[in-house]
């Protein structure tokens, strides 16, 4: 990883339970998959400071029965909402570049766009939600090009 290389990544992660510390909708799962450029804006012997942009091409959220009812008042019982977006304004700082394991920290900015409104049936929501992400993890070089990252 050399300053002004450019990245590649295929991802995918999942939340299997909403909690509301952050938010107020119970019983909500997510999944999502994306793919990510990243360019490498500088480097030290012992680091690498990286952008990334991600686009999601697939987002689905699943919510609880009878939160979706017909015309007739019958419940269509668990729902799936199906999303994509953009995420383009991301960093990533990269530890110990030098070693086999490199933690990292990163985080990002962008939306999400859904068929319809989410969460559903709960006032204000919306087809359009914007995402922020703050992580960390470790990255593990496979190969002269190829990494595994565990984050």
């Amino acid at each position: 990883m050399s300053k002004r290389s450019n990245i590649f990544t295929l991802w995918g992660g999942g939340s299997f339970d909403s909690p509301t510390f952050i938010g107020t909708s119970e019983d909500r799962k997510f999944l999502i998959l994306g793919l990510r450029y990243g360019r490498v804006l500088a480097t030290t012997p012992n680091a690498a400071f990286e952008y990334t942009f991600d686009v999601i091409p697939a987002a689905m959220v699943f919510q609880p029965a009878g939160s979706r009812f017909t015309a007739s008042g019958e419940d269509r019982g668990r729902a799936s909402v199906y999303g994509a977006g953009l995420a383009p304004i991301g960093l990533k700082f990269i530890f110990r570049r030098q070693r086999r394991a490199r933690p990292f920290v990163d985080g990002s900015g962008g939306s999400l766009y859904f068929r319809e409104p989410v969460p559903v049936n709960i006032p204000g929501a919306t087809k359009f939600n914007r995402t922020f992400d703050f992580g960390g993890g470790i990255q593990i070089p496979v190969g002269s090009n190829r990494a595994l990252t565990f984050g």
